[in-house]
């Protein structure tokens, strides 16, 4: 069976590892949105936001980075393409994962900087991408 994605033309998709996707999203003029699927079980981020439906048993959890110098850190020469990082998780009762990283972007990129920010999304989520022998 084949599966039919739709895709609008403000949209593309990339794939790293056979597994992994990064969506680039534009925006109105030069604003995008970089869609980074990660997955690491647990979550090291403290200050975060946290909105959760039935009475707390499922939670969203975002935590946000903008301060210039901390993403100069992080990012070297692309933080002055990327205005804010937004860290996902979610929680089920006890159980806690990181899910997506998404980047604020303005200005175009090329792919060798969309490759960059994948794995700069791994190591702001302190993981290892898994290796391909452990996938599905």
């Amino acid at each position: 069976m084949i599966d039919i994605v739709e895709r609008p033309e403000n949209i593309s998709e990339y794939w790293f590892h056979k597994y992994y996707r990064v969506l680039v999203i534009e925006l109105d003029g030069s604003e995008k949105i970089v869609n980074v699927d990660v997955y690491r079980k647990g979550w090291i981020f403290d200050n975060y936001k946290e909105t959760c439906l039935s009475n707390g048993k499922y939670c969203l959890l975002n935590y946000v980075i903008e301060d210039v110098e901390r993403l100069k850190t992080l990012l070297g020469e692309l933080c002055t393409k990327v205005k804010k990082i937004g860290i996902m998780g979610v929680k089920v009762g006890e159980k806690v994962e990181t899910i997506n990283v998404k980047y604020f972007v303005i200005g175009d990129l090329r792919y060798d900087e969309i490759k960059e920010l994948f794995y700069k999304s791994w190591e702001l989520i302190k993981s290892n991408l898994p290796q391909e022998s452990s996938l599905p």
